[in-house]
């Protein structure tokens, strides 16, 4: 059963991912986000800004969603002593 649990344990953070990924995908504002990394810039390829665009989305979800794995450990741990 203690397998079992990791792996559950496991999936509900894959699922967190998930969630702060759409989350920072659904509000982050896209126009702000562009001006913010590429200041003065008027038009570039559509293709590079959605590469920028997504990469900035993921690593802000795993950034949000570690910080998330941590304090859920924390508490785990504390209701486990």
């Amino acid at each position: 059963m203690k397998h079992i649990k990791k792996v559950i344990t496991w999936y509900l953070f894959a699922i967190s991912w998930v969630c702060f990924f759409l989350f920072i995908f659904k509000y982050l504002p896209e126009n702000k986000l562009f001006n913010l990394i590429y200041p003065g810039v008027k038009e570039m390829d559509p293709s590079a800004w959605d590469n920028t665009h997504m990469t900035v989305i993921f690593i802000g979800a795993l950034l949000l969603n570690g910080i998330f794995i941590f304090f859920m450990s924390m508490i785990m741990e504390r209701y486990q002593n």
